[in-house]
């Protein structure tokens, strides 16, 4: 109220320190004005935080060193339907923000990898964010469960389901289905499919690790005595 309005978009706390040191003394408001700034939000500087999150919108960047999963969190977390993968888009600023990203480019990061990784890996798999950035998380998509199971059709693919949970989601195995070879089908490429074996009874006594599914898999479990249920 003694200055009236004093200029600070584009510059820097020591510059706006210094102009208001300034004018305090040219106006012979204070003989020796000693002045300190500090910021409490940086309104200009916005990161869109978009699709399967809890509060999506743009989110101001208060401090230095912000990072993707800080932004994510900011947001209210992932929501239900969320699912692995993050689109990342950094603002074309004319350089890298990490290895193997180039400005402006998409990046497609692991939401549970990014969500409990620390230190050096963690720089990676969890960048900084910039003014400008845009991080969109995706729904899940759907995974189908057929074969000898109790309840057959598609079923949401939510944040780490497995194929043991895809089969549990689909009401369970029925008494002839052969649970140590259940095949999961999975497209890994434009006209490109692929096919994996799963040995349910091996991941339930813990001699096997479970299978994470993706968007669009195919969980089948064959009869221990015919080809078809």
């Amino acid at each position: 109220p003694i200055l009236g309005p004093v200029r600070a978009a584009g510059v820097t706390t020591s510059a706006l320190q210094a102009e208001i040191a300034r004018e305090l003394l040219d106006g012979g408001i204070l003989r020796a004005p000693q002045v300190t700034v500090e910021v409490a939000e940086y309104r200009s500087r916005m990161v869109s935080v978009v699709g399967s999150v809890e509060r999506p919108g743009p989110y101001p960047l208060t401090r230095p060193g912000t990072t993707v999963a800080d932004l994510i969190w900011a947001a209210g977390g992932p929501s239900k339907d969320a699912g692995r993968l993050i689109e990342f888009s950094p603002a074309p600023q004319g350089q890298a923000l990490f290895d193997g990203a180039a400005a402006g480019a998409l990046v497609h990061l692991d939401l549970e990898s990014l969500l409990h990784t620390s230190g050096q890996e963690g720089q990676v798999l969890n960048p900084q964010v910039r003014p400008g950035d845009v991080i969109n998380l995706p729904p899940a998509g759907t995974v189908h469960v057929d074969g000898w199971v109790e309840k057959p059709g598609s079923y949401p693919v939510t944040r780490g389901l497995t194929v043991a949970g895809a089969v549990a989601a689909a009401g369970g195995h029925r008494l002839a289905a052969d649970r140590r070879h259940v095949t999961l089908q999975r497209v890994v490429a434009p006209g490109e499919q692929r096919s994996f074996t799963v040995d349910l009874e091996a991941v339930t006594a813990g001699r096997a690790a479970d299978v994470p599914l993706a968007d669009g898999d195919i969980v089948r479990l064959p009869s221990r005595f015919w080809s078809t249920p």
